[in-house]
C-alpha cells in the first residue's frame, strides 16, 4: 500500500499484509526517512498546515554550520574513511552547498588535500557548529535497490544536516565527485610527452579487487603500440609501463588523474579521481560490488554478476580471497571462490576477476583511446 503525506507530499509504502496503521489510528509521515512528522488520522479530516517553527525544532541546529567528519576516533585509534571515499563525499558536499549556500562548510578528513581550492569548504571550524558523520548506511540496501554510493552520502546530509520541512527537496544534484586545482597545478607538466592512461594495480587491505597482475601485463602489451602506460597502486612492476608506483603525494596523483587520457583498475580511489575529470575509466569490478553503486558517466563497467553462483543475484561484497598475517577484520570476509595457483599467478584472486579477461577490456579501449 501506498501513502502519500497530504502535507509534505512524501510518500510511503508498506507491505499489502502490513496493517499496523489500523492498530495505530492513522500513519506517521516519517522524520527519519525524510518525512515531515506529520500524523494523518485517514478519517478525511482537513490536514492541519505545517509548523515550521515546531519543524525546525525537532531537527535541532539544522541552520548551524556543518562539519562533516570522515573519521571517528575510538580507543585512542583514529579510523575513517579511505582517499577513495572521502572524493565521493565531494559531490554530496557540493549539492548541499547549492541546496543551502548560506550554510557554512567544514570537512574534518584525513585527506584535506582532497577539497584544497574547494570554494564550498572552509578550513576553519566555525565556533557554533553541527557536528555531521559522513556515514552511508544506504549500502545496506544496496543489492536491493538501485542505489549510487553518491546517494549514501547526500541521504544522511539529509537525515542529518537539513531541516525536517525541507529534506524532500534535497537530494543528489551531480553524478561525480568534484575537484578543484590551482593555477600552478593546472599548469604542472605530464610526466610523459603525449596522450597517456594509468593502471592501478594494487589492492592494498581489500584484496577480492584484485585482477590478475598477468592480466595487467598482457593488457599493456596488447595495447602498447597505441597508449603510453603509466603503472600507480602497490601491485609487481608491469614492464613497459612507467613506474610511479609510491612515487606521488596524494595531491601530485589527484594531478596526474587530471592530466590522463583515461585509466583502467579496481573500484579505488583513481576511479572517483577520473569520474572527477569525466575522463574514461575501465572498471574492473567483477561480482564484488553492485554495478549501480559504482557507476559514472564516461565509465566502462567489466562485472560477473549473475554469470556465477556467489554473485548470481547480489554482489558478495566480501573483503579478501585469502587471509593475510595482519590480523584485520577483513581476514573473517574472504572470496567463496578464490584463485590461488601459484604456479600460474603471482597473486591470488578471487574467480570472478580473474573472468575479466584483458583481450575484453583492450578491445573497448580500442574504440575510446
Amino acid at each position: 500500500m501506498k501513502w502519500t503525506c497530504p502535507r509534505c507530499g512524501f510518500v510511503y509504502e508498506w507491505p499489502e499484509n502490513e496493517e499496523s496503521h489500523r492498530s495505530t489510528g492513522g500513519v506517521h509521515c516519517p522524520i527519519g526517512l525524510g518525512g515531515c512528522g506529520y500524523h494523518d488520522k485517514l478519517d478525511g479530516a482537513p490536514v492541519e498546515p505545517i509548523d515550521p517553527e515546531k519543524l525546525d525544532r525537532d531537527c535541532n541546529n539544522c541552520d548551524k554550520p556543518i562539519v562533516i567528519r570522515t573519521h571517528r576516533d575510538k580507543n585512542g585509534h583514529r579510523t575513517g574513511l579511505a582517499a577513495g571515499d572521502v572524493v565521493v563525499l565531494t559531490s554530496a558536499v557540493e549539492s548541499f552547498a547549492k541546496f543551502d549556500p548560506r550554510r557554512t562548510i567544514c570537512v574534518d578528513t584525513m585527506f584535506p588535500e582532497i577539497f584544497a581550492n574547494n570554494p564550498h569548504v572552509t578550513r576553519t571550524v566555525p565556533d557554533d557548529h553541527r557536528v555531521v558523520h559522513a556515514d552511508y548506511d544506504l549500502i545496506q540496501r544496496s543489492n536491493q535497490e538501485p542505489l549510487h554510493f553518491i546517494d549514501a552520502y547526500c541521504h544522511q546530509l539529509k537525515l542529518k544536516a537539513i531541516a525536517p520541512r525541507r529534506r524532500s527537496a534535497f537530494r543528489s544534484f551531480f553524478n561525480r565527485p568534484y575537484l578543484y586545482l590551482s593555477d600552478e597545478e593546472r599548469a604542472t607538466k605530464p610526466p610523459v610527452d603525449g596522450p597517456f592512461w594509468i593502471m592501478s594495480t594494487g589492492t592494498s587491505a581489500l584484496t577480492n579487487k584484485q585482477w590478475p597482475v598477468e592480466h595487467y601485463q598482457t593488457l599493456r602489451n596488447l595495447t602498447a603500440d597505441r597508449i603510453q602506460w603509466i603503472q600507480t597502486g602497490e601491485g609487481p612492476r608491469i614492464n613497459g609501463a612507467l613506474d610511479l608506483r609510491g612515487q606521488t603525494t596524494l595531491r601530485d596523483f589527484i594531478v596526474l588523474t587530471s592530466q590522463a587520457s583515461g585509466a583502467v583498475g579496481p573500484s579505488t580511489l583513481l576511479q572517483h579521481l577520473m569520474a572527477a575529470w569525466q575522463k574514461p575509466y575501465c572498471l574492473l569490478l567483477g561480482g564484488r560490488e553492485p554495478v549501480s553503486w559504482t557507476a559514472y558517466p564516461l565509465q566502462h563497467t567489466f562485472h560477473t554478476i549473475g554469470r556465477i553462483g556467489c554473485c548470481f543475484q547480489n554482489a558478495c561484497w566480501k573483503s579478501r580471497v585469502v587471509e593475510l598475517p595482519d590480523r584485520a577484520e577483513q581476514n573473517g570476509s574472504l572470496c567463496e571462490m578464490p584463485v590461488a595457483d601459484f604456479r600460474r599467478w603471482q597473486k591470488p584472486h578471487p574467480r570472478c576477476m580473474g573472468m575479466i579477461t584483458p583481450e575484453e577490456v583492450a578491445c573497448v579501449i580500442s574504440r575510446i583511446a
